[in-house]
């Protein structure tokens, strides 16, 4: 098959697409350290300070997989473990990510479109969020896209390099998260339709050579995923059941705020609409985003039928299939609409950026614990919920393995834990799927104890109404009444 001919970068467009990185990193650069590492942050850390042997071995919904881990703990070695630190990986995966787009954009539409697609990108407030997180988001997002962009100039030209190219990304991509799986179902999707027939064996080999080495890690997924139908309060538990309404959710999610997610989305039917008549030029393009679509969306909304494991972070790939679509738009429209547009985009995201970088998008656990510390004292016992909590008052509470500490899930756990004389410390961060069991905790503590000096995050910190997540901390020093306490 004859190779297909991209045309080479002009110098006005390496300037253009170095601008654009460079404010992309700037955008995410900024405040980087400024705010808490919330509880998955904290998670990482905790898997980490002592080595990247759980990353190798222990894989699961917290580690999603080992490549994030072998980076990041060289890392911290060198450099520590601050916040602005452990993100900065983050912040360079991402902007790799804006790259990658530009890499795909051009090489499935034109440069205008990949220009447009990077500079929407560079403001994205769901894409920076990521690439401001001590997780491995911003890592899959680069990796998945180098994969397909990999996996089209192997298809145009089946080279020595692009088949490397196409393995190396594919399997650090599988080796990343646990959404690998659709990775490859979305490239066996790209071969079929893309590919000559009479060409699809010659794409044997490395998709055996894939398929071989993801095969210690496609068992410990497999394994997790029939723990999760087994056992649906164990792995992935916060993850609800999605429905045909959760394509709009979506939409809201990728770009923070309802009317600007209104406004990509008519803006998205209304160009498909209007250029239909161009898209046949485009084929390799169009299929290209629908594969992504397909292999990072629906697929996973299909298998969370059985099982939920569709969460907008996992398909955050499906951001740039949606990003290249408006450049591409963009790209075929005509000043003075096109400006206005445009204008309106950038407008748009102002606003929630504004927001979340003037205030709180993750939980504020440090601050709690600048509260806490002074007041509690020696041999005091912390009462904490949910499970998974300990972590993140951890690494901020140095010195937390000199109390007791009880991980409590239910009434009857809080009732053991509580000591009979003495006092002792509940502290519990508000999460969704906590809500219910932590009313329950108060109405017991209320009944049972005498509480003094409690600590609420929620009216202290202005909370980003753009917000993806943040939990509200409480912490309340407890002394048991001995007569309503023994009743229990």
């Amino acid at each position: 098959m004859a190779s297909k001919v991209t045309p080479s970068i002009s110098k006005n467009e390496q300037r253009a697409v170095s601008l654009i990185l460079i404010g992309a990193f700037l955008l995410r650069v900024y405040t980087l350290g400024s705010e808490s590492f919330w509880l998955d942050e904290a998670i990482t850390w905790h898997r980490l300070k002592d080595g990247p042997l759980s990353f190798l071995f222990d894989w699961d919904a917290d580690t999603q997989g080992p490549v994030y881990g072998l980076i990041l703990w060289p890392w911290m070695k060198l450099f520590g473990t601050g916040e602005a630190v452990m993100r900065f990986p983050s912040v360079i995966f991402g902007v790799l990510g804006l790259h990658a787009m530009y890499l795909l954009g051009r090489r499935i539409f034109n440069h205008r479109a990949a220009l447009w697609a990077i500079a929407f990108a560079a403001v994205n407030p769901f894409l920076i969020y990521y690439a401001q997180e001590t997780r491995p988001y911003s890592l899959w997002f680069w990796t998945s896209l180098m994969a397909i962009w990999y996996l089209l100039r192997l298809i145009d030209n089946h080279s020595k390099v692009n088949s490397v190219g196409t393995i190396t990304f594919t399997l650090l991509s599988l080796y990343t998260h646990p959404y690998g799986p659709f990775l490859l179902a979305l490239q066996v999707s790209m071969i079929a339709v893309l590919a000559p027939r009479a060409e699809w064996k010659r794409f044997l080999k490395p998709a055996l050579i894939a398929g071989i080495a993801y095969l210690p890690e496609i068992l410990v997924f497999a394994y997790t995923f029939v723990i999760k139908i087994r056992d649906k309060h164990n792995v992935g538990a916060w993850i609800t059941q999605p429905d045909l309404f959760t394509p709009w959710l979506y939409m809201r999610f990728y770009f923070a705020w309802d009317k600007l997610a209104a406004g990509c989305s008519l803006a998205s039917i209304g160009g498909l609409i209007f250029y239909r008549k161009k898209i046949a030029d485009y084929r390799t393009g169009f299929i290209t985003l629908a594969a992504i679509a397909f292999g990072f969306f629906v697929l996973p909304w299909l298998v969370s039928q059985v099982s939920p494991i569709l969460w907008p972070r996992y398909t955050i790939t499906v951001v740039a299939a949606l990003l290249l679509l408006l450049g591409w738009i963009m790209s075929e429209t005509k000043r003075p609409l096109q400006i206005l547009a445009v204008g309106l985009f950038f407008l748009g995201s102002a606003l929630p950026l504004y927001h979340y970088y003037t205030e709180y998008d993750k939980d504020p656990w440090r601050q709690a614990v600048a509260w806490f510390s002074p007041q509690i004292k020696s041999g005091e016992t912390i009462v904490i919920h949910p499970p998974r909590a300990p972590m993140a008052l951890e690494y901020y509470m140095r010195d937390l393995n000199s109390h007791p500490v009880v991980v409590v899930d239910s009434t009857t756990d809080v009732h053991i834990a509580i000591p009979d004389t003495g006092s002792c410390w509940f502290v519990t961060a508000k999460y969704n799927d906590t809500d219910r069991q932590r009313g329950a905790f108060y109405e017991y503590l209320k009944e049972t104890c005498d509480c003094d000096s409690t600590y609420n995050s929620l009216p202290l910190f202005p909370r980003n109404p753009f917000r993806i997540f943040r939990a509200e901390i409480e912490i309340t020093h407890c002394r048991a009444r001995a007569s309503q306490h023994s009743q229990y």
